[in-house]
């Protein structure tokens, strides 16, 4: 059940991201330049939906402390899986062309890939489960 509704979740993101790519193409912004923003806004967009709802069970409680803490985790191992997830978007836009529609497919391939590796990340680095 974790790993559906870590993919809704993913779907929220996954439309900020295409969103604000979408528009600042239309605004004659470089794709591979969006694309930084509009995945970082979409990894801000997913975390609390995450800690609220796919790992409520599991999400830091208490001290302000111990939540930065969870939020740092969550940053560096989904900036792991942004990391692939936008090195296959740069490689597929780089090879066949810088249009929305070429950008869409490589979002989508992006993204797909990335999604196993920011799920297991967060199941495992991040939303541990509480120690007794």
């Amino acid at each position: 059940m974790q790993f559906i509704r870590f993919c809704m979740v993913g779907g929220v993101g996954f439309t900020v991201d295409a969103g604000l790519l979408l528009l600042g193409i239309r605004f004659g912004f470089d794709p591979l330049i969006v694309r930084i923003a509009s995945v970082a806004a979409a990894g801000l967009a997913t975390w609390q939906i995450n800690r609220h709802w796919t790992f409520s069970a599991r999400r830091a409680r208490g001290s302000k402390r111990a939540q930065a803490r969870e939020g740092l985790r969550y940053g560096v191992v989904q900036s792991g899986g942004a990391l692939l997830n936008y090195a296959v978007f740069a490689l597929i836009v780089s090879l066949w062309g810088r249009s929305a529609e070429h950008a869409m497919v490589a979002l989508v391939a992006g993204s797909s890939c990335g999604l196993l590796l920011n799920f297991l990340g967060a199941k495992f680095l991040v939303f541990r489960a509480p120690t007794a």
